[in-house]
């Protein structure tokens, strides 16, 4: 681009958009649904232009993510208001070289963490200041339970199991929740497992299960 004799204000301007488009730093992290009690918090980082990666981690509702959050309407303030509260955990880290202007993938992490559901913050600068850079969110939960799904053709059944040895567990309560294409959730009906730690769910779609089992036992 520096080479460019034409200094036309078309050419000029043109040229001027590329390299903003080459120079663009980008940043994007994805997590886990879940984590186990003893597991890291292992984030996936991809990111372009971009030096150094930091993280805050602060507790979220116990149910379900805040709609102030949501990757389609991501609300300042609300933003503002999280970032003043003093984090759980924060950790930072140098990325490997990228001055090939190209998309690069790496793994960073986060100790262990207690169970409950939290809210990762990520950005490309220290402040995480949207005016400066890139600020990512996202959220998970850590659990030590899972669940897992099986059916009749009829509709849905689920256990509740132990995440690390399969064991079934009983007395759990889980709230069953509807997922929107706006990353809300909606709990439609709770389940405490009994002695056979199964439970159904008679007015689910079977082609439509639902896409967030939040535990209030863990």
């Amino acid at each position: 681009l520096d080479q460019i004799k034409d200094k036309t204000a078309l050419v000029s301007n043109q040229a001027e958009s590329l390299r903003r488009q080459i120079m663009k730093k980008t940043l994007q992290t994805q997590v886990q649904t879940a984590y186990g009690k003893a597991d890291n918090i292992l984030i996936s980082v991809n990111y372009r232009n971009t030096e150094r990666v930091y993280h805050r981690l602060y507790a979220a509702p116990k149910l379900e993510p805040s709609d102030d959050f949501s990757r389609w309407n991501l609300k300042e303030e609300a933003l503002k208001k999280l970032l003043a509260k003093r984090p759980l955990e924060r950790a930072d880290f140098r990325l490997s070289e990228n001055d090939d202007y190209e998309n690069h993938e790496t793994e960073t992490w986060l100790k262990q963490m207690p169970a409950g559901r939290y809210y990762l913050v990520s950005s490309d600068n220290k402040d995480f200041d949207q005016k400066k850079g890139t600020v990512a969110i996202t959220d998970f939960q850590v659990s030590d339970l899972a669940v897992m799904r099986y059916d009749d053709n009829t509709h849905y059944f689920f256990a509740v199991v132990d995440r690390t040895t399969g064991a079934p567990r009983a007395g759990v309560t889980v709230d069953l929740q509807r997922g929107t294409r706006r990353d809300t959730y909606t709990t439609f009906t709770t389940f405490t497992t009994a002695s056979d730690v199964r439970f159904d769910t008679p007015n689910l779609n079977p082609h439509q299960p639902p896409t967030h089992l939040p535990f209030r036992s863990h």
